[in-house]
């Protein structure tokens, strides 16, 4: 693997804030072949696919990221984020 896993995250949410999705889901699908489960990485897919107007695949990514984080304080952010993103999906 030529660059760390979070390094492709990394790429990810540059290019998702640029606007360029194509750089942004492909650095993204990278990451999640190497770390398919990792919360971070998931939430992030989870952005990208919101922007492109996906939202089963981005239901699909938080609820990953949510079931990593199940177990983690009612108050840590990136969870609280994960579960506003996901409520936002399910009322729309």
């Amino acid at each position: 693997m030529p660059l760390e896993t979070n390094t492709y995250r990394l790429l990810a949410r540059c290019y998702r804030e640029l606007g360029d999705m194509d750089k942004a889901r492909e650095s993204i699908e990278t990451a999640l072949k190497f770390k398919p489960y990792y919360p971070k990485i998931n939430y992030e897919a989870a952005l990208i696919f919101l922007k492109e107007g996906d939202k089963e695949k981005a239901r699909e990514h938080l609820l990953r990221a949510l079931e990593t984080w199940k177990n983690a304080d009612a108050d840590f952010e990136p969870k609280t984020l994960a579960k506003e993103k996901l409520e936002a999906i399910e009322l729309s």
